[in-house]
């Protein structure tokens, strides 16, 4: 949403101002001003939720440090000892969280109150709809084995119109699991083992991984894309500690984190790959190594408690490796997001590792000077054309994979490209790929619609009409005049003598 508003315990206050500026220091200064931090109250649940045989439990989502992490007379494996304890408090059951085992039949008076700060899995439906009704009693199961684990609840879209169009519900049924600000989509098998392992694999991940310091070195380059949060023990403050295991807890099902209470892997394991910038002052740094730790990235922005945003908005951007493979675990995101993606289209059973690999280098070259320049609105990645090949040949009319073939997509206006400026086939190489950017950012390209002939045939009548009907929105009268002229020309024309028109015969008289 572009539109940022200011509420206090859910009431509207006041807009944004459109004349201050979007970067990040003036908005972090103005939730200072408006928004002085205070500790979080303890979520109370409504009567109709809460199984009256257990007790409420006062804790507050956001989980607060056991003990210190941070000080001058800390040690670093004194705070490693607290910072695993505060990850294990994150995945253990909470008695708050559905207490009763019960389905909770939400609308829109109670769905905003009871989903905000604790994880929900949640049935969109249409009592209609058959799928809908064989699910029904699997629902109810799964209920009690989620208990103090994740509230199970169910929206009734024939009523509640307003939330299916709030969460773009296209069909029934739709299952979405709410937990630590993230919505996530199921969308394998209603069965009930499917879909207890899926939630439980979700809440059992922990928000990050404690590392000591000598350690540092040998996990770096071991998972594909890595995150590593250092902090001095002596200078940071223990507020922005907790605030980043907060963020930690909210992308703990989409990145891998580490903590580790020192700098000294910086001018360590780090040296000559991170600015000096980012040491001398004794800061936290957070940073990420992809590509088996050839490719490395410092995050620059504040690491102020207001700034949580942004960070998280880093994380996820920078989540997958430099050209991933496209796969179902990120494909929407890949290709239904905000971003113009790049895709190779490879059958990796023909051509060989060595060719492969040769063309995962120029994606992977092509994925760095796009980063620098468009700064991660550009995305590139590589499908295996085999094992997507109905997919390919219904979207962008690929029948077979006998080589390499490069795709430009922008999911955001459903539209495609795969010929160059003279109509030959678009070539996976680095130079060329980078023309290609520029002539589809500059118009000079005709795309092809992912949505088949008639729409694309639709899009570019559309295209070319539309600074007509603009002339004529701006100067109708003059538009006018021109209509009626024209027209009178082309009926003279046609029934003039020349062409043997002197007006209407009398089939009679002839």
């Amino acid at each position: 949403m572009s539109r940022r508003d200011r509420y206090i315990n859910g009431k509207f206050i006041e807009n944004y101002s459109d004349n201050l500026a979007r970067d990040e220091p003036t908005i972090v200064k103005y939730l200072h001003s408006k928004a002085p931090l205070k500790s979080d109250p303890a979520p109370v649940l409504p009567a109709e939720i809460i199984n009256q045989d257990e007790p409420q439990n006062p804790e507050v989502q956001n989980v607060v440090l056991p003990r210190s992490v941070t000080g001058a007379g800390l040690d670093q494996e004194s705070a490693l000892e607290q910072i695993t304890l505060f990850a294990n408090k994150v995945v253990e059951p909470k008695k708050w969280v559905n207490p009763s085992g019960k389905v909770i039949n939400l609308d829109d008076s109670t769905f905003y109150v009871l989903t905000n700060g604790t994880p929900w899995f949640i049935m969109f439906h249409s009592p209609g709809c058959v799928h809908c009704q064989r699910l029904a009693p699997i629902w109810e199961e799964l209920a009690p084995i989620m208990k103090h684990k994740v509230n199970i609840g169910k929206v009734d879209c024939s009523k509640e119109r307003g939330l299916a169009k709030y969460f773009s519900i296209r069909g029934y049924p739709t299952l979405k699991l709410f937990i630590d600000d993230q919505i996530i989509d199921y969308t394998s098998y209603r069965t009930l083992d499917l879909l207890e392992k899926f939630v439980l694999d979700m809440t059992s991940l922990p928000p990050f991984i404690p590392l000591p310091a000598s350690n540092v070195k040998e996990e770096v380059g071991k998972s594909v894309v890595s995150f590593f949060y250092f902090y001095d023990l002596e200078t940071t403050s223990e507020e922005t500690v907790q605030s980043f295991f907060n963020i930690s807890k909210s992308v703990r099902s989409k990145a891998k984190i580490y903590i580790t209470p020192s700098l000294a892997p910086l001018t360590t394991d780090f040296k000559d790959r991170i600015k000096e910038t980012h040491t001398s002052k004794n800061s936290p740094v957070l940073l990420y190594t992809k590509d088996s730790g050839s490719e490395l990235e410092v995050y620059t922005g504040s690491h102020d408690v207001l700034s949580r945003d942004f960070m998280v908005d880093w994380i996820i951007r920078n989540r997958f490796e430099t050209v991933p493979e496209l796969s179902s675990n990120n494909s929407d995101e890949m290709l239904s997001g905000e971003r113009m993606v790049i895709i190779a289209v490879i059958d990796p059973n023909s051509g060989g590792k060595q060719q492969i690999e040769k063309i995962k280098t120029q994606l992977r070259a092509v994925a760095k000077k796009l980063h620098s320049e468009f700064e991660g609105k550009i995305a590139v990645t590589w499908i295996d054309g085999v094992k997507w090949g109905l997919y390919l040949k219904r979207v962008y009319g690929i029948k077979e994979v006998k080589e390499p073939i490069l795709i430009i997509a922008d999911p955001r206006v459903e539209e495609y490209w795969d010929t160059d400026l003279s109509g030959r086939k678009m070539v996976i190489e680095e130079s060329a790929m980078m023309g290609y950017i520029r002539n589809i950012l500059e118009g000079t390209i005709n795309g092809k619609s992912t949505r088949g002939f008639v729409a694309t045939f639709s899009k570019n009548v559309y295209k070319k009409s539309l600074p007509i009907f603009k002339t004529f929105w701006a100067y109708p009268i003059t538009s006018l005049i021109l209509v009626f002229v024209g027209s009178y020309v082309v009926y003279t024309f046609f029934n003039s003598p020349a062409l043997g028109n002197t007006g209407r015969r009398d089939p009679k008289a002839e």
